[in-house]
């Protein structure tokens, strides 16, 4: 039986809430780990990255750890349904945006225009091995990625990384996941980076 995306985006909402916060903070560190030994930091200089919140794998010590090897890195801004990235040049840039999630404050930061050589790191509810991803249901990532081509990594936990997930036509496939067991090319056919 298959679940609508209403009914699965509750499922990987309460996998995520029922990950014990020692278990998150270890998952955690062990996604760190596999992201700052990659490929990615010798291949790409500059990092679209989303700013974790709640139960989201974490992403503040892979920004912190991108700008203090002269990364540059830029973050989520989102105006009606078009999302663009901003540079920061420290968490200490953001301010607290709707629902309190962090965002970026636009009147002292660099707007990026030019999307080539980028990598964007991707967050969902939950990926398949097929490089299809579960969002939050706003599209901003599909809107975005169908817009601009550049390399995709997801970033999730083992418990929600599905092995099939349902797609739709305007869904944007991913390159690659990260989880705290596995790096994985998921995407191959489509992928921008192999």
């Amino acid at each position: 039986m298959t679940m609508d995306k209403k009914a699965l985006r509750r499922h990987y909402k309460a996998v995520r809430h029922s990950i014990t916060d020692s278990d998150k903070t270890f998952a955690d560190k062990k996604i760190f780990d596999f992201f700052v030994k990659s490929r990615y930091l010798d291949e790409f200089s500059t990092f679209l990255i989303y700013v974790s919140y709640g139960t989201e794998a974490d992403t503040h010590n892979i920004i912190n750890y991108l700008l203090q090897n002269r990364k540059r890195v830029a973050v989520p801004y989102c105006n009606g349904s078009v999302m663009t990235f901003y540079e920061i040049n420290s968490l200490d840039d953001l301010v607290s945006g709707a629902f309190g999630i962090p965002t970026v404050n636009i009147e002292n930061a660099t707007e990026i225009k030019d999307y080539s050589g980028c990598l964007c790191i991707v967050p969902a509810l939950a990926f398949d091995r097929k490089g299809n991803r579960l969002g939050y249901g706003g599209g901003y990532y599909d809107r975005f990625l169908a817009a601009n081509k550049v390399a995709t990594l997801g970033l999730c936990y083992d418990k929600c990384l599905a092995e099939e997930l349902p797609a739709e036509s305007f869904d944007v496939k991913i390159d690659s996941v990260l989880t705290e067991n596995t790096l994985e090319t998921l995407n191959k056919e489509a992928s921008t980076y192999e």
